[in-house]
């Protein structure tokens, strides 16, 4: 197991969603005041931990052969498509409310909010009727929520543009995330439209979707771990003054 997780490199990844996690927890506990939307980024960074984490015990059972941990061999659980299909959901509730969160035309918001719901309650009637749950992740779901969370950041983008608050654009956090997950969706959404090659037949697909997604994890959570320090490190500052 050791072996095959330095050979993928799988562990990189999981390595700095652990740093991020631990960096928001920080941030929590010392910062003097915390938002409910990033409270819950926070709390959401912990999940992916668990999920992560998870991922590794059916792993560990395929590379041993199903000697160990054996009833994963027929089960539906042996992949993890159905976690990614349920992460896909997290991730749009957690994201999208951020920044819908944040901006300030009040019907604007409104309508963002409506469309999450129907969002979050189109996709898991999708996935109770679809019969794929278990067996490839819906693309259709992953697309309309990628776009969402993107158009949510855009919106906060041209708000901030109209503001004084661009000239301190640097000091909060939910640029950092901004900037994260919009760079991390143009290298990872690519692969995930493929998702179906993902297969022992593809071993290429295989080893080149491991290495993008390895690497863009370690950008992507590096920046929220930044992100948490510089704007601890404002705030503090302001605190000071």
């Amino acid at each position: 197991m050791i072996e095959f997780l330095q050979e993928s490199k799988l562990y990189l990844g999981f390595t700095f969603e652990v740093l991020a996690a631990f960096a928001g927890f920080l941030y929590l506990k010392k910062s003097p005041y915390v938002s409910p939307e990033i409270k819950f980024f926070i709390l959401y960074l912990f999940y992916i931990v668990l999920a992560e984490f998870y991922t590794f015990i059916p792993i560990y059972a395929w590379v041993h052969d199903y000697e160990v941990l054996s009833f994963y061999e027929n089960s539906v659980f042996r992949r993890s498509q159905w976690l990614g299909n349920i992460n896909v959901i997290v991730y749009g509730i957690c994201f999208s409310q951020i920044f819908i969160r944040n901006l300030r035309n009040m019907k604007l918001r409104a309508y963002l909010i409506i469309f999450l719901y129907v969002f979050v309650v189109g996709s898991i009637l999708r996935h109770m009727t679809s019969g794929d749950f278990f067996n490839s992740t819906d693309i259709y779901i992953r697309v309309v929520q990628t776009f969402f969370v993107v158009i949510c950041i855009g919106l906060n983008y041209l708000e901030l543009l109209r503001s004084e608050s661009v000239l301190y654009f640097h000091r909060d956090i939910k640029f950092y995330i901004s900037v994260g997950v919009v760079l991390w969706s143009l290298c990872v959404f690519p692969l995930d439209i493929y998702d179906d090659f993902f297969t022992l037949e593809n071993p290429y697909f295989i080893q080149v979707d491991t290495i993008v997604k390895g690497y863009a994890n370690v950008f992507l959570y590096s920046v929220y771990t930044l992100g948490f320090y510089m704007d601890y490190r404002y705030k503090r500052k302001a605190l000071r003054v």
